[in-house]
């Protein structure tokens, strides 16, 4: 983490905040159809959104890791109307992380800033991030390139589509409760070329795009969240929200199989249609929480219940991002018996939004 970060952070907590919010758009289920490629940009009317990759990369000699980088943008709750060039009305958030059994542990870097100087840009017309040197932008294929000089590893990447593009949620709009939704999409299946620190690599990833302005329902703390693509070519998604005993409130997911050219229509899980029961967890000697990082994720497809025993590619793919206003929480490589994928696990260490 770079120190001149630090006062931005602080900064940003002084503007002067609004005596209500900014009036966010909400989010509800006759939302109109995504549109893309208009939909790949940015949205700065909403409060939150993210552009999230994750994925395994394997050498030559076929040794396999981790990887993923988001981009975050937020529109913060402060006077939109404030002339000053300093006031934080977009903030760009980012960061990158290897998982490498080989090391041990998650190597990870991030960022910061507001929006302009030259620093960090969110283009509300293509897909087109950047924060200081790094990069991510989209090309005319539905594509794109990531450029990710970090502390502690170099990474580039190329990402292509393979399969279409999957909505989450009727219509793209993704319920997470009573009053909580987002708009969202992913696609699965990519194909990655990458070079990590002037090595070649190959790999598969799944790229997943979501903008919202409420986050998550009243008496949430965090979520368990799993995407896998799975080696016949299928895709899943799925999540539940808990509460601060660790009773879930909702779930959600989708299900593509692996039909022809996968053009399927999706099948969307509703609540009680999925659960995560855990079978193993893992205590961070950093930060003291506990994390289920073996668990066993349960679908229910058609009325036919499906099980996805995960086992993570190491345990300590703990993620600290509050340099970057962020919290911590585990985000790691995990695979199946049917493929691999991610698991992100938040509100472990403190509900979630109440950080240190």
């Amino acid at each position: 983490m770079h120190r001149k970060l630090i006062p931005i952070i602080f900064a940003a907590m002084l503007e002067p905040a609004l005596a209500a919010p900014p009036d966010y758009p909400a989010i509800t289920a006759n939302a109109p159809a995504l549109d893309f490629p208009q939909d790949h940009a940015a949205h700065p009317a909403y409060r939150t959104e993210w552009w999230y990759l994750t994925g395994w990369l394997k050498d030559g000699s076929g040794a396999q890791m981790g990887f993923q980088v988001t981009f975050f943008r937020s529109r913060p709750a402060v006077d939109q109307d404030n002339p000053s060039s300093f006031a934080a009305k977009q903030v760009v958030m980012a960061h990158a992380a290897l998982s490498d059994p080989r090391r041990g542990r998650l190597i990870h870097d991030q960022r910061v800033s507001r929006l302009g100087f030259g620093r960090a840009a969110a283009s509300d017309s293509a897909l087109d991030l950047a924060l200081d040197d790094w990069r991510w932008q989209g090309d005319a294929e539905g594509g794109f390139s990531i450029r990710v000089p970090a502390k502690g590893f170099a990474l580039t990447l190329s990402a292509t589509p393979t399969q279409p593009i999957l909505i989450e949620g009727p219509n793209g709009v993704s319920a997470k409760g009573d009053g909580a939704a987002s708009r969202y999409y992913s696609e699965p299946h990519m194909a990655i070329r990458a070079e990590l620190d002037g090595q070649k690599l190959t790999g598969e990833a799944w790229f997943d795009h979501e903008w919202s302005s409420t986050l998550l329902p009243d008496g949430a703390v965090g979520w368990d969240w799993a995407a896998l693509d799975l080696d016949d070519g299928a895709s899943l998604m799925a999540f539940r929200i808990r509460d601060a005993a660790g009773k879930t409130l909702w779930t959600g997911g989708t299900w593509r199989d692996s039909g022809r050219d996968h053009e399927g229509a999706p099948v969307f899980l509703g609540d009680n249609a999925v659960t995560f029961t855990p079978r193993r967890r893992w205590h961070s000697p950093h930060s003291g929480a506990d994390y289920p990082v073996d668990s066993d994720l349960e679908v229910t497809l058609n009325g036919e219940k499906r099980l996805f025993a995960l086992h993570p590619l190491l345990d300590d793919q703990e993620l600290d991002s509050r340099l970057a206003g962020g919290p911590i929480y585990w985000e790691g490589a995990v695979s199946c018996a049917q493929g691999r994928g991610y698991l992100e696990l938040t509100g472990y260490d403190q509900p979630f939004g109440r950080q240190k």
